[in-house]
């Protein structure tokens, strides 16, 4: 079995965020986590991402920002 790291990078993204990670989690291949870097949302981008992550903390990590974009 294959094991995959999804490196995802959002910014102000809330518009599409749900649908691309909800797209994610019905893939029919499971052997996945996503990384997801946040290069300073202003927008609601911040509050999805902690819901996904409280709702599938195996699948989706927030990875620390450095404060540079």
């Amino acid at each position: 079995m294959w094991n995959v790291t999804i490196v995802l990078s959002t910014y102000n993204g809330e518009r599409y965020l749900k649908e691309l990670l909800d797209s994610l989690l019905n893939q029919t291949f499971q052997n996945w986590k996503c990384l997801i870097r946040d290069d300073g949302s202003e927008d609601n981008t911040l509050e999805i991402i902690n819901e996904y992550i409280s709702k599938y903390p195996s699948k989706f990590e927030l990875l620390p920002n450095s404060g540079e974009h």
